[in-house]
């Protein structure tokens, strides 16, 4: 595995023998044990015993060592209640919203969330089989937006 700050240099940081010729699905695992700060760039090298290399694209990755907010929904897909599990680094309000595939508000609540872990439910029973859009939309920031499928 290689890492890259700038998309132009990267630097080896994990070595993974590989099992060489196989019929089978096979897993590798690697792990950055010094992420930077910020934005890098991870991507896969493999090389072949006869030397032949081939490099997959990179994809972004943001570390920070700062605390920061976290959203995450289960279950997910989900059926009839859906858990919104925000976690934040300071007391805020605002709105728990789901939209639908043409950026329609299909629910909203508002709420009042606490420093820490705060937990969600919301009932989807009544929505169609199909993809959405949970947002956490607070007085100071908006946090990522997690996708949510509804299956029936």
């Amino acid at each position: 595995m290689q890492r890259s700050t700038d998309l132009v240099t990267f630097d080896n940081i994990a070595v993974v023998e590989g099992a060489g010729n196989s019929n089978t699905i096979r897993t590798y695992t690697a792990i950055d044990n010094n992420p930077v700060d910020g934005v890098a760039y991870y991507r896969l090298m493999q090389t072949d015993f006869n030397g032949v290399f081939e490099a997959f694209s990179p994809v972004a990755v943001t570390c920070s060592s700062r605390p920061v907010d976290v959203v995450s929904v289960y279950p997910n897909p989900a059926q009839n209640e859906l858990h919104v599990n925000v976690n934040l680094t300071g007391t805020d309000k605002g709105t728990l919203a789901i939209y639908n595939s043409f950026g329609q508000v299909v629910t909203m609540q508002t709420i009042n969330a606490d420093k820490g872990f705060n937990n969600y439910t919301m009932d989807v029973s009544g929505l169609a089989a199909g993809q959405y859009f949970v947002s956490v939309n607070l007085s100071t920031r908006v946090l990522p937006i997690q996708k949510l499928v509804i299956t029936k």
